[in-house]
């Protein structure tokens, strides 16, 4: 998502990360028409875990202040996604931590998102 990662105004090719406003976490995604949450939520997680230093509880937790089922759901799966690529898709790894969502949804969605990253990554689930 451009707003979280902008690459594209700088030469250098440099990403910079979007800050976080303490006061409004769930922005854009709150903001936006309910036709892009759940796209918006599943991308959101990536960046809260950029943000919070890959701190699953607390990407946990704002997942689960998501209050649309689907969106939610749309959150722990972009947790997932992202856990088993900075995981090297090391399933032990990744259920480590899926394992720290306080939620069991969030935990099934987190390690099915994992499986649907290793797939869409062509690499083997460890």
């Amino acid at each position: 998502m451009e707003l979280n990662f902008s690459t594209m105004n700088h030469d250098d090719g440099e990403q910079n990360v979007r800050a976080l406003d303490k006061e409004d976490a769930h922005y854009p995604c709150n903001k936006l028409p309910v036709a892009l949450g759940e796209s918006c939520y599943l991308y959101q997680a990536n960046w809260w875990l950029v943000i919070y230093q890959y701190d699953y509880m607390e990407v946990g937790a704002l997942c689960g202040q998501v209050r649309d089922r689907v969106f939610r759901d749309a959150c722990f799966v972009g947790m997932g996604f992202t856990a088993a690529a900075v995981n090297n898709y090391q399933k032990d790894a990744v259920e480590s931590q899926c394992s720290k969502i306080t939620l069991v949804d969030g935990k099934t969605f987190c390690l099915s998102g994992a499986e649907m990253g290793a797939l869409k990554a062509k690499k083997e689930w460890k």
